[in-house]
């Protein structure tokens, strides 16, 4: 009993019994090359080498506007980004500077990491530029000095023993990691699915 094709699986030509040639026939004889519907292999390899402008805007069409008013552009892109740090402040409130040579958060201890922008949510982990080795738990949400987000964590799984205060110093990048929830599925753990949705203004 002959197999069924799987999608996206190809068999290599070994003939035809059929009375009538085809297309499909010809080209599998003769090795014919389909019609490029869409410059997909150039968008395969801007994930990992990266995307010009010109590679991105040759997937639309040219469009015309029939004033010359301003026009806005509905962006849309990935969530994971590296924030950089504004500042960090230890248990006492103090803010960390390149020149402490103390552990922050020893033992569990909170401390505030603050940041440019709100990005992160309760309950999620938190990865800075040693990546695994000093994760930390955002413990609220976060609270606002002006512009600035300021979030209150503590450090979590086996760094009982603190993160070294030159990884939180000004300019260092944290990004989300997960976010732990219970088996009932808590709701007030971690936040939406992240997407950035901008406006590009021409």
């Amino acid at each position: 009993m002959a197999g069924k094709l799987q999608l996206f699986q190809t068999m290599s030509f070994k003939g035809w019994a059929s009375p009538i040639t085809k297309k499909n026939h010809l080209g599998s004889m003769l090795a014919a090359a389909p019609q490029q519907a869409a410059p997909a292999m150039i968008q395969l390899l801007a994930v990992d080498h990266g995307k010009d402008l010109d590679i991105f805007l040759s997937q639309f069409a040219t469009k015309q506007f029939p004033t010359d008013d301003d026009y806005t552009w509905d962006l849309i892109g990935s969530a994971r980004r590296n924030i950089p740090l504004a500042e960090a402040r230890d248990e006492e409130g103090n803010v960390i500077t390149s020149t402490s040579d103390k552990m922050v958060g020893v033992g569990g201890a909170p401390f505030e990491l603050v940041f440019e922008e709100a990005w992160f949510y309760n309950g999620e982990i938190l990865f800075g530029e040693l990546n695994e080795k000093y994760p930390m738990r955002v413990l609220a949400e976060p609270r606002y000095e002006g512009t600035r987000a300021v979030y209150t964590v503590s450090l979590t799984g086996s760094a009982s023993k603190g993160i070294p205060a030159e990884e939180l110093t000004t300019g260092k990048k944290f990004s989300y990691a997960f976010a732990p929830v219970s088996r009932g599925l808590s709701r007030e753990v971690g936040g939406k699915l992240k997407l950035v949705l901008c406006h590009l203004a021409a």
